[in-house]
């Protein structure tokens, strides 16, 4: 038994590594996060910021943000915490809350469950970002990986 998960195992290919400034210089559209990695039931996406999301909650999921480049202004309605690159911030499930570039780009590695719709509660499906390049709606159902 013991032979053939060790065979099984020996068969997988080695995983690929991702370095987040090529994968970072790919995303041209604010707003549209990315899958850079998928464990368990979590995921692990990037999503270049620029100006104000949308407010909204996750009723059910917590989300991490970790900027890697710029400065991030997560808004409560009870107040703002700033984040700048090397720092992160939890947003508990049910806190309305909106990510806000502070400076002209701010890059973000999010991590939260797969299932984590982008825009929470935000009720406009069809609404599109001031900032988009594409004119693609901000609520994104399925998400690009890198």
């Amino acid at each position: 038994m013991l032979r053939s998960v060790r065979r099984l195992l020996s068969t997988k290919s080695i995983p690929n590594k991702i370095n987040l400034n090529d994968a970072f210089a790919t995303i041209t559209e604010p707003w549209d996060p990315r899958v850079a990695a998928n464990v368990n039931n979590f995921q692990i996406k990037l999503a270049r910021m620029e100006g104000e999301f949308v407010w909204h909650s996750h009723l059910d999921e917590d989300e991490v943000f970790l900027v890697t480049k710029g400065t991030m202004r997560m808004q409560f309605r009870d107040g703002n915490v700033d984040c700048n690159e090397g720092e992160l911030i939890r947003v508990p499930a049910g806190i309305e809350h909106c990510p806000k570039s502070m400076t002209e780009h701010c890059e973000v590695v999010l991590f939260e469950p797969s299932a984590t719709l982008n825009t929470g509660d935000f009720e406009d499906d069809d609404y599109i970002h001031p900032k988009s390049n594409e004119q693609k709606t901000l609520r994104k159902d399925t998400l690009k990986e890198i």
